[in-house]
């Protein structure tokens, strides 16, 4: 269940949309080039885009930053994706984006997030094409909405909007590992490990292999595992 990762950092293509008219004229389509350049990970706001002042949310102004925008942009990159990626499941994987993100894949519409401070993953395999040249896009949105958003230290001194966090591209076989939760229990001295394994394919029957590494020295407080599967 050993996963693969092409990282998506660096230059975009991107472009302002302060008309909102990108979904109406296909920004999302293969076809259309965005005319500027951007860093990811990185804030709009750091990289000169949009003007002076603005605001952090509706009874908050934000004067102090030299260059600030609300509103909607676009961000496109092209990625090459080996054929060993075929049959696998495919996700693309956002450590953040400010406030709110739609994604698209080779021209198709695949999913939206709302939450600019947690990251997210999307899978993608069935619109990624392996030994092509891929086109990913997002629509990146910071404007505030009552009710909706989350009021915390990482946008209190300005409405921060992008792809903020590192962008990557991540290939697991089928199965795989959804996620992996620990609880501890303090009093008997002993941990809860709870493992999620996913699959697309139909119900039959797949091997896990277990393997508990101690660090401590003392192994001899060492009680063993114990396994139950619940289907």
């Amino acid at each position: 269940m050993a996963c693969e990762n092409i990282s998506l950092d660096g230059q975009w293509n991107f472009q302002l949309d302060p008309q909102r008219e990108g979904l109406r004229d296909g920004w999302f389509l293969r076809g259309f080039k965005l005319k500027d350049r951007i860093q990811v990970p990185g804030c709009w706001q750091a990289q000169g885009y949009g003007g002076p002042g603005g605001r952090v949310s509706d009874n908050l102004h934000a004067d102090y930053l030299f260059t600030n925008y609300e509103g909607l942009s676009w961000y496109q990159k092209s990625t090459e994706i080996p054929d060993s990626w075929q049959g696998k499941r495919i996700w693309l994987l956002v450590g953040g984006a400010a406030r709110y993100c739609d994604v698209f894949v080779n021209g198709v519409y695949r999913s939206s997030h709302f939450g600019f401070s947690t990251p997210f993953k999307v899978d993608v395999a069935d619109l990624i094409r392996p030994g092509e040249l891929n086109d990913i896009r997002c629509s990146v949105d910071n404007r505030p909405r009552p009710h909706l958003d989350l009021v915390g230290c990482l946008n209190y001194s300005g409405n921060w909007g992008g792809l903020y966090r590192s962008v990557s591209l991540e290939a697991t076989s089928d199965p795989w590992v959804d996620s992996i939760f620990a609880i501890p229990e303090i009093g008997p001295e002993q941990v809860t490990i709870q493992v999620e394994i996913c699959s697309h394919q139909e119900a039959g029957e797949f091997g896990v292999i277990i393997e508990v590494t101690t660090l401590s020295r003392n192994t001899s407080r060492f009680g063993g595992i114990f396994v139950e599967i619940y289907e």
